[in-house]
């Protein structure tokens, strides 16, 4: 089980490209996977760089279109809408609400 305590004193955004993959590829994991709802917080397990949106990435479940596929809104700082689409859900690990605290 992932200790979130712990994570929590690590500061992402001064993580290098190559660090921040490594980061995820382990957090991901270890995360135990949880049924996707709507609403949901999710994460990307992969890069699309179709659609240039990188792993780790967050968005929210906004509707359920089949089972185990969702369409998903990722929102920039502003609660802009930069990308919407259909993923499956072997392409997600559902987050927790809890706020991580970020150390500077």
């Amino acid at each position: 089980m992932v200790d979130l305590e712990q994570l929590s004193a690590i500061n992402i955004s001064l993580l290098t490209e190559r660090r921040r993959v490594r980061f995820f590829s382990v957090f991901f994991s270890l995360m135990p996977k949880k049924k996707i709802k709507l609403l949901d917080t999710v994460a990307l397990v992969d890069d699309l760089p179709e659609r240039k949106l990188k792993r780790g990435e967050v968005g929210t479940v906004v509707e359920i279109l089949a089972p185990d596929v969702f369409e998903v809104e990722f929102c920039d700082d502003d609660g802009r809408t930069y990308a919407e689409l259909a993923l499956r859900a072997e392409q997600l690990i559902a987050l927790d609400n809890q706020a991580l605290k970020v150390v500077a």
